[in-house]
């Protein structure tokens, strides 16, 4: 049986909308009935990919939607309990982490571990043809333009205009494309 046909046969059985060209190579983890592809794609190995519809209690109805195209390297960790839509021919690479979810810290502390506390959810929309390089987070409520660069190492969150360099901890816009001089341009602060 061919790689393909394999894809297929799981994606009749298990996915909720998976294109019939969507490759997914090896995943440690993917709750597939929050998961739509487009067409083409790729997914690498060891990717997280999850939904989380109940924490500890709380009922949520995650969406994850990822477009035609678009590839997400190895490491990458997708965690969604609301909504994250990734637009079309994204490039995603190694050890990025993309997640709607916050979790609060309740003061004075409580018996109650850390993790076990409430989140808070934000959707995230990334538009197409953005690419975000290795070891990026980006959270809740952001929303990236079409066209972005997101730099190494950057923690987003907020909302970026379309063709904006995006980088730092936190994250700001550091060049935009300025289309009348066909040149990325320092924005003027």
């Amino acid at each position: 049986m061919s790689y393909y046909r394999c894809i297929s046969i799981i994606r009749n059985i298990r996915y909720k909308e998976c294109s019939r060209t969507a490759i997914i190579y090896k995943p440690l983890r993917i709750t597939s009935k929050y998961l739509e592809l487009g067409n083409g794609v790729f997914i690498y190995a060891n990717c997280v990919i999850e939904g989380i519809n109940n924490y500890f209690g709380t009922k949520y109805e995650p969406k994850i939607k990822i477009g035609k195209g678009t590839s997400i390297r190895q490491n990458a960790h997708i965690t969604c309990a609301s909504k994250i839509l990734i637009g079309e021919n994204c490039a995603i690479t190694h050890n990025v982490t993309i997640t709607d979810i916050d979790h609060t810290y309740e003061y004075p502390p409580n018996d109650r571990p850390p993790i076990k506390n409430k989140i808070l959810v934000n959707n995230v929309k990334i538009g197409n043809r953005v690419m975000i390089f290795p070891n990026s987070v980006i959270l809740g409520s952001s929303v990236i333009g079409e066209g972005c660069v997101i730099a190494a190492n950057s923690v987003v969150r907020g909302e970026f205009p379309p063709y904006s360099l995006i980088g730092g901890c936190p994250a700001k816009i550091l060049k935009r494309y300025n289309g009348l001089t066909k040149r990325w341009e320092k924005p003027n602060i």
